[in-house]
């Protein structure tokens, strides 16, 4: 982006013929700084600001985790909703943020299975995909109570499943994969399920842990910024001021 100076590292040329503010003028959290590799507006006029808001926008949500759904993968952008407007020491304006978001959700299906190891209801299972001698985890070791419920029940009913909250993915996936040394897990390279023996009271019961992506829509989100020459701030509450917004960077004068 032309014309524009690292965040929170280069100097800036102020407009007008205003004096810069004194560090006892500037907010008390200041300096700070996101640490995003953006570029600051050189020189502050509406034109910049709109990219840098635009650019900012982008790299602050790419990188901040609470604004991340978990295991999913997302693609931002940002565009300018209302041009940017003088007000006090800056510019004020709002964005439009649209994601494009890859959701993950995660299923527990547990199977009775035969003396080969192969699901007793179920043909969506090929015999190929599963370990040729199994060993059984004994379903003492599982301390997780919706994990050893399952099991449980599919040793009654021959099949239960039950699904998994996108944000314990991680943990069940961790799970399966350390509830024994000797367990017959597999994982796929590419991330397809992976599968666990348990002995449920005698009775054998196979584990198998998936998960599945589904393409998010579109969304559009409010975001409105307050730029100068020494302080961004941020909000996404509509009917707030920008320049009561967030602190997200300050700098002093050089």
């Amino acid at each position: 982006m032309a014309g524009l100076a690292s965040v929170g590292l280069a100097g800036c040329t102020a407009s007008g013929d205003s004096q810069p503010p004194s560090e006892d003028e500037l907010p008390d959290q200041c300096p700070t700084s996101q640490n995003l590799d953006v570029q600051w507006p050189q020189n502050l006029n509406a034109e910049a600001v709109a990219d840098f808001a635009k650019t900012y926008e982008v790299a602050y949500r790419s990188n901040n985790n609470d604004l991340q759904p978990p295991w999913s993968s997302s693609s931002y952008s940002a565009r300018v909703e209302q041009e940017p407007k003088r007000a006090a020491d800056g510019y004020q304006l709002t964005l439009v943020v649209s994601a494009s978001i890859i959701q993950a959700a995660g299923s527990l299906d547990a199977y009775e299975v035969d003396s080969d190891g192969i699901p007793k209801i179920t043909n969506r299972l090929e015999s190929s995909d599963l370990p040729d001698d199994p060993t059984y985890i004994p379903i003492e070791e599982v301390e997780d109570r919706l994990l050893y419920r399952l099991l449980e029940s599919a040793a009654v009913n021959r099949v239960e499943t039950d699904s998994v909250d996108d944000s314990k993915i991680e943990q069940y996936s961790e799970l399966i994969a350390t509830l024994s040394p000797d367990a017959s897990i597999i994982e796929s390279p590419s991330g397809g399920p992976e599968y666990a023996y348990f002995d449920v009271g005698g009775t054998p019961v196979l584990l198998e842990f998936r998960i599945a992506t589904s393409d998010g829509g579109l969304w559009g989100e409010e975001i409105l910024y307050y730029v100068t020459e020494y302080v961004v701030r941020r909000t996404e509450s509509p009917d707030s001021s920008p320049k009561n917004g967030k602190l997200i960077e300050c700098r002093f004068p050089e």
